[in-house]
């Protein structure tokens, strides 16, 4: 009779610990993809500081004889490289916003040299962009790089916009 009792209490030990591993598992289940969805993308963290706006009186400032806003922008080291840019200028209180992919051609916006299809440069490597129709020098520049499944991100900032020579 007693070798039947302490029978029933290993089958009863294994049965808890059998329960508790299902159990973690059900829960794991759910868990896991919860938390994969709430963690910020990888590429969203590591590109801040990899963009910036070149403070330059030639190629980052404000020509007040023909309205336009020259903006450049320096990519630093970086493997991941953006779909497009976000480029906000902040004029009188409120702010105008461009926004374009590699390749695209979009109204009031081109390259330095007056080629209209916009490409975004490569690592270590600086484009300058013409906004046209500007009618009032902005008080601030940021421009924000576009990447795949990132919805928020890092703004490179020029506050201080100089008048071009």
């Amino acid at each position: 009779m007693v070798f039947k009792k302490s029978q029933s209490q290993v089958i009863a030990t294994v049965l808890l610990i059998l329960l508790v591993i299902v159990s973690i598992s059900i829960i794991m289940a759910f868990v896991i993809p919860f938390v994969i969805d709430i963690l910020p993308n990888e590429e969203c963290i590591d590109f801040g500081g990899n963009i910036e706006i070149t403070n330059s009186i030639t190629y980052s400032c404000y020509d007040n004889v023909n309205d336009v806003m020259n903006v450049q922008v320096h990519l630093g080291d970086v493997e991941i490289k953006p779909s497009g840019f976000k480029i906000v200028l902040d004029i009188s209180g409120s702010s105008q916003s461009y926004e374009f992919n590699n390749g695209e051609i979009v109204p009031g916006i081109e390259l330095y040299n007056g080629t209209t299809k916009l490409n975004i440069p490569e690592a270590n490597e600086e484009r300058t962009y013409k906004i046209t129709a500007v009618n009032t020098k902005p008080s601030a520049v940021r421009i924000k790089p576009l990447l795949e499944d990132c919805e928020e991100g890092y703004f490179a900032e020029l506050n201080i916009v100089k008048e071009c020579i």
